[in-house]
């Protein structure tokens, strides 16, 4: 609708509109003005006179930030507004200048109303012509003698604010600033005045720091420093004054961040830090092992304060070193290389990777985030360990055979790694022929394997008099290979001297021993019986050693008799012969008869027997106890005897092939003259000479005594 004013009245009620909204602004920030310098200085009074805190500071400040706005912000609104309300600008002309005598307003009501409603179009125009004219002859008036009294008020402020500064500079400008930063912790104005050096303070841990105050204007004697470490609770002391106006405090060697601040008379000092810079120093190695991937474990991290790194030779290793300080740089020295650890997110952790290869002793450089270097020499031990060789053992045979070319080998093996077999084979060569590996399936724990493989000699087609030489062979992960110290020779021979014969005599040996030691221990309770029924005038204290010595003999009888009946079962399990196994088993029954004899005849001495009483069944079981051993050594003289005898038929015979080189002869050469050796060591055992004539027919009689 303003489009339907005339220019010269649209621009005149613009202008006017213009310049009521600028008065109205200038006005709006006098009064603002007046308003914020007037509560500024009542604010510094109060602050000067109570010395306020920050808390009421702040709020006064509030306040008068919002009294500034709440005047100031109508003013802005209506300068910032677009829209015009014609009919009401045009009253308030018509107000300031009255030469349009209702005219003005009249014209622009009728042009806001819509055509059907406005009056006569000639007396309209007519009325717009006027005014129009008389709004280019003239320009809008304003009674600007309003703004004189907040502009005045300001202007008085404003001087007074001026001659106090000029009076105290230095305190007003405090005030100011205590005002307008209430939170900046500016110290207040007071009739005493304090400098405190060195206010706020870096210093190495350890070291004492000197406190200065010096003051001016102290009302009353003594200057007191406050001290405390969390900002909590503080603690009073009093200062040493050097001069009238300068007091002292020294601050002990410390240990960690302090906070303090002096007062004097009126006066209280801003509070004050005392940062305690620290060199750095390691609080932590962290580190995560990649083992190799033949040792089979998986990544492990550990954490120690030691620095000690150990891990296989090839683990890779992610080393983070938490210091107690944050990082500039750190660098780590190993031997000869250095390296440079890297940042993290955390500025207290640095971290490297490495791979061990070898021990070594590394020192740490560190650089704190303050420039303070700190080295820690020979903090980081690396113990790089060695895989160790894989351990083989044929366990049995423990010596060299003589066996039949299509007999069976059962070998007992064992073979251990500290991270696992990987291959294990049993070695077989054939004289000089190429080894042979014939591989052992693994089972169970692969770092001990242990077991028993059947040789089949059959399926090497192996001659009379081939050596055949055996090993057992292993390997671990990182390609490690090692094979038994000392290989077995097999003489391949027309009478087989089998594994289980060689145990079968070392077990009748050892029952021999066994049945004479149970026939000597009955033998000396015998005789120990029999001293105490013959003797007459005994007194009391030599019946009961000896009843001791007969008690421990009848007990070493009774383990012996244990130990022989076990010993015979062992040999029954290896029984090679129907006849054999009935004699060793009447053997059997009598070791377990004599022993359960000897041990009712311990039942009754421990309650107190007369000797009488337990020497004839004593003398029985002597009797047996000496049909039993030369039952025993008659079984095991026949048993080795027989053994001689295949083992010269062995030697006697001529190889079906002669060795084909040096090697394989001396070898062969080797083996018989082992075997020469067990032969005759065989025959002395059995008190026989090895060189008499009849040598053979006197083994013959004793192996054939047993079936007698």
């Amino acid at each position: 609708m303003s489009n339907n004013v005339p220019k010269p009245i649209r621009s005149y009620v613009r202008s006017f509109v213009a310049r009521k909204r600028a008065y109205a602004l200038l006005k709006a920030l006098g009064e603002a003005l007046a308003v914020g310098i007037g509560w500024t200085m009542l604010a510094c009074v109060l602050d000067r006179w109570l010395q306020l805190s920050a808390s009421i500071r702040l709020g006064l400040l509030f306040i008068g930030a919002v009294a500034v706005a709440v005047v100031l912000a109508p003013a802005l609104a209506r300068v910032l507004r677009r829209r015009i309300d014609w009919i009401g600008v045009a009253d308030d002309i018509e107000r300031a200048n009255p030469q349009f005598a209702e005219r003005l307003r009249t014209v622009i009501s009728q042009l806001m109303e819509r055509e059907q409603y406005r009056g006569s179009p000639q007396m309209l125009n007519y009325l717009l012509e006027e005014v129009s004219q008389q709004a280019q002859q003239h320009r809008p008036r304003f009674a600007w003698n309003r703004l004189a009294l907040s502009w005045a008020m300001v202007i008085c402020f404003f001087v007074l604010a001026a001659g106090l500064w000029r009076i105290a500079p230095s305190d007003s400008r405090r005030l100011l600033a205590r005002f307008m930063r209430p939170t900046a912790g500016v110290a207040a104005v007071t009739t005493t005045q304090l400098r405190v050096d060195p206010g706020n303070e870096r210093t190495m841990r350890g070291k004492p720091v000197v406190v200065h105050a010096h003051v001016k204007n102290l009302l009353t004697p003594g200057v007191d420093i406050l001290t405390s470490n969390d900002g909590g609770s503080w603690t009073r002391i009093a200062m040493l004054p050097v001069s009238d106006s300068d007091y002292i405090f020294t601050l002990p060697a410390i240990e960690r961040s302090l906070h303090y601040y002096v007062q004097g008379g009126d006066a209280t000092s801003s509070s004050y830090t005392i940062s305690v810079v620290r060199p750095p120093a390691v609080a932590e190695y962290r580190v995560r092992y990649e083992f190799p991937a033949y040792t089979q474990r998986s990544p492990l991290t550990v954490s120690n304060t030691d620095g000690v790194i150990e891990g296989v030779v090839g683990t890779k290793v992610s080393l983070a070193v938490v210091c107690t300080e944050p990082l500039r740089a750190a660098e780590l020295k190993l031997e000869n290389q250095k390296i440079a650890l890297a940042a993290t997110s955390d500025p207290h952790v640095v971290q490297t990777e490495l791979t061990l290869s070898k021990s070594a002793r590394g020192e740490l450089n560190l650089i704190s985030s303050e420039g303070l270097a700190a080295e820690i020499p020979a903090r980081l031990t690396i113990n790089a360990q060695g895989d160790r060789e894989p351990l083989a053992r044929l366990l049995r045979p423990m010596d060299d055979l003589r066996l039949h070319s299509r007999d069976l080998l059962p070998l007992q093996y064992l073979a251990m790694d500290d991270y696992g077999i990987a291959e294990l084979a049993v070695q077989v060569q054939i004289n000089a022929r190429p080894v042979v590996l014939l591989p052992i399936k693994r089972v169970g724990d692969a770092r001990r394997q242990e077991g028993q493989f059947v040789l089949d000699l059959a399926k090497l087609n192996v001659q009379v008099g081939d050596v055949v030489s055996i090993g057992i062979v292993a390997q671990d992960g990182s390609g490690k290979k090692v094979s038994n110290e000392r290989p077995r020779h097999i003489l391949i021979s027309p009478r087989s001297i089998d594994l289980n014969t060689h145990l079968r005599i070392a077990e009748l040996k050892q029952a021999t021993q066994l049945a004479g030691a149970l026939r000597q221990e009955l033998e000396n309770a015998a005789e120990g019986f029999a001293k105490q029924v013959q003797a007459a005038n005994i007194s009391e204290a030599e019946f009961v050693a000896g009843r001791l010595r007969i008690s421990r003999n009848l007990t070493g009888a009774v383990e012996a008799g244990l130990l022989l009946h076990q010993s015979l079962l062992r040999v029954v399990a290896k029984s090679a012969s129907v006849e054999q196994t009935i004699a060793l088993a009447e053997c059997t029954d009598r070791a377990r008869v004599e022993t359960f004899e000897a041990e009712r005849l311990v039942a009754l001495d421990a309650g107190g027997a007369a000797s009488a009483a337990l020497a004839a069944p004593l003398r029985r079981l002597v009797d047996g106890a000496r049909h039993m051993e030369g039952c025993v050594r008659i079984i095991s003289e026949g048993e080795q005897s027989g053994a001689v005898l295949a083992d010269r038929a062995n030697l006697k015979a001529a190889p079906a092939t002669q060795p084909a080189d040096k090697a394989t002869a001396d070898r062969l050469r080797e083996t018989r003259r082992r075997a020469e050796q067990d032969i005759a060591f065989a025959v002395e055992e059995l008190g026989l000479a090895l060189k008499a004539p009849d040598l053979d027919a006197a083994l013959q009689r004793r192996w054939m005594r047993p079936k007698n």
